[in-house]
């Protein structure tokens, strides 16, 4: 499931935009491989990403009020990805409408929310009309395992972030650190362990997703 360089994003993030309950949006926008076409927030329509990420030229992403806004610019949007990650992560009921646009419009729906999209008979009906994905990057892999004392390649290190809460910057400091590797000469690899930086990479494990029993299996095979 790593990115594609022939998507294009439209960023849901209605009422949320911003560095804390919008950090999934500003780390896709931020660190993410895929065109971003539009963010929707209506609270903040006419921003522009800029005036928070700064003025680089890819962060030139406008802020407009609805699905149809979104899907006015060319190239168009291909994808419709929900850029929040609230407390508990359930999705908001008042965003039904707007996914369900977007799926009528064509659009693969991407979610790193606990309510799984592809579990709600009608959002999976309605993509099944459309011929489009629902992913949820928080669904846990059918890996069943626990740890079995696989070791590292030699010479390689693993550098772990933690923190004391969510939203505090452990995946940013990864991603950095990585920059900062590669730029320097090294082999380096970020391991996503979380919904964000799945989407940003392409693969990985949702660890909060995971039966406790199976983690450390889990995460060893990362």
């Amino acid at each position: 499931m790593r990115p594609s360089a022939e998507r294009r994003l439209a960023i849901l993030a209605e009422g949320n935009f911003g560095f804390h309950h919008g950090k999934t949006a500003m780390g896709v926008i931020r660190y993410g491989r895929d065109d971003v076409v539009a963010v929707i927030d209506s609270t903040q329509a006419g921003r522009n990403v800029r005036e928070w990420l700064g003025d680089s030229g890819r962060f030139d992403i406008p802020i407009v009020s609805s699905i149809d806004d979104a899907l006015g610019f060319v190239p168009r949007a291909n994808a419709l990805l929900i850029g929040i990650a609230p407390t508990g992560g359930k999705l908001p009921d008042d965003w039904r409408a707007a996914i369900l646009t977007a799926i009528r419009a064509g659009l693969d729906i991407h979610s790193g929310l606990h309510t799984l999209l592809g579990d709600d008979p009608e959002l999976t009906q309605a993509a099944a009309r459309s011929g489009v994905r629902l992913v949820d990057y928080r669904r846990p892999p059918d890996r069943f395992e626990t740890a079995v004392g696989r070791k590292h390649r030699p010479g390689s290190r693993v550098i772990l972030t933690v923190g004391t809460d969510c939203a505090i910057g452990k995946m940013s400091v990864a991603l950095e650190l990585r920059r900062a590797a590669l730029g320097a000469g090294r082999s380096a690899s970020f391991v996503a362990t979380g919904q964000t930086g799945m989407m940003i990479e392409g693969w990985g494990v949702a660890v909060d997703r995971l039966i406790s029993d199976f983690a450390q299996g889990t995460v060893e095979w990362l």
